[in-house]
């Protein structure tokens, strides 16, 4: 992803949910925030963590 001159590396969905999975075993106050972020990322339209298509 570039942003004008700056380029930026965004994780694939799984990379995000797997990222998410990991903050919540290891920060128990985060799980509500992060199962509720993790529904967002596979509500999200045109998105498929299965086939990596988006």
């Amino acid at each position: 992803m570039t942003c004008g001159e700056l380029s930026l590396r965004v994780p694939s969905i799984e990379g995000m949910i797997a990222l998410k999975l990991h903050a919540m075993r290891n920060q128990a106050e985060r799980r509500i925030r992060d199962t509720q972020d993790i529904q967002t990322i596979l509500r999200r339209p045109g998105s498929s963590p299965v086939t990596g298509k988006t």
